[in-house]
Order: structure tokens, then sequence, then C-alpha cells
């Protein structure tokens, strides 16, 4: 097996795609493709997270999250976190500038159905 440093390392260029795609996404794509596109590189497509546990599991995330607080978290992470004092130290790229708000609206729709 190999050293887990060089697992960290094979995965540092994956760490940088979080959260992010190349173009914009099609207007009228469905909530369950857009998070394929941004979320599923790190949160696993079926969102129960990856092998290197890149972003959380799904799991429980309507106990924790109200809609419109996983809107304002996934447009700016950084901020939200900063301002809320939640999340602790968990990075996550900003979507906002990639992603319109009605989609955005339509990613934390199918989100928030993960895991029930």
């Amino acid at each position: 097996m190999p050293h887990p440093a060089i697992l960290l390392l094979a995965a540092l260029p994956a760490l940088g795609a979080c959260g992010s795609s190349t173009g914009k996404p099609d207007t009228e794509q469905s909530g369950s493709d857009l998070f394929q596109v941004y979320c599923a590189s790190c949160h696993g497509k079926d969102g129960r997270g990856t092998f290197l546990n890149l972003g959380p599991s799904f799991e429980g995330v309507r106990e924790y999250w109200a809609a419109e607080s996983l809107l304002e978290y996934i447009a700016d992470p950084r901020t939200f976190a900063a301002r809320t004092e939640r999340l602790g130290k968990r990075d996550m790229a900003a979507i906002a500038d990639d992603v319109p708000q009605a989609a955005r609206e339509r990613l934390v729709e199918f989100s928030l159905t993960l895991m029930d």
C-alpha cells in the first residue's frame, strides 16, 4: 500500500476542483445534474462523501441546513463561515460566479433530498 503522503499528494489536484467547473451551466439543468458537475467530485456522486473524504457526507443535511442558509453558503462559503462561525475550518470553492441564482436554488433543493 502506498504511503499516506503519496495518497495525499495524488489527491491535491482534486482538492482545487471541489465546487468548480469549466463553463456556465445550462439554465435548464436539473439539481441532480448540477450536483454532479459542482459537488460530486468532493461529496460523492450520491452525497455519501468520497474515498479521500474531500467533502462531508450529506447524511443529516436537512437537520443541519435550512435552504436559505445553504444557498448563502454555496454562493460564498468563506464569508458565510466567517460571519456565522459555522463549519470550522472547512473550505469550499464559491460557485456564485459560475452558477446563476435559479440554478443554485435547484441545486440546493436537490441537495436537501439526499440521505432522506
